[in-house]
């Protein structure tokens, strides 16, 4: 009895630990995906603010979006999270 008790016990754990490691597979997956989209958005931004006639406060608001996008992707990077509307909100 003891024995039984021991080995499911043994298997539960093994079984709560790979189904942890695939949520985290799966998060960083979706984090991944979502750093390549603020990527996206930051080379855009860049071709932006290109040569062009752009004035002081078209380029202090595009260089606020790069921060905040830099922001985002080093959160994301370090394993934090960034709510879907802020991502939204840079497109």
């Amino acid at each position: 009895m003891r024995y039984s008790t021991i080995a499911i016990l043994v298997a539960a754990m093994l079984v709560s630990g790979t189904a942890l490691a695939g949520a985290q597979r799966q998060q960083n997956e979706g984090n991944r995906a979502r750093v390549a989209e603020l990527e996206r958005r930051s080379e855009a931004l860049n071709r932006q603010m290109g040569p062009g006639k752009l004035g002081a406060t078209e380029r202090d608001e595009l260089a606020k979006q790069q921060r905040e996008i830099r922001r985002m992707i080093h959160q994301l990077e370090t394993g934090g999270a960034v709510e879907p509307s802020e991502i939204e909100r840079m497109r």
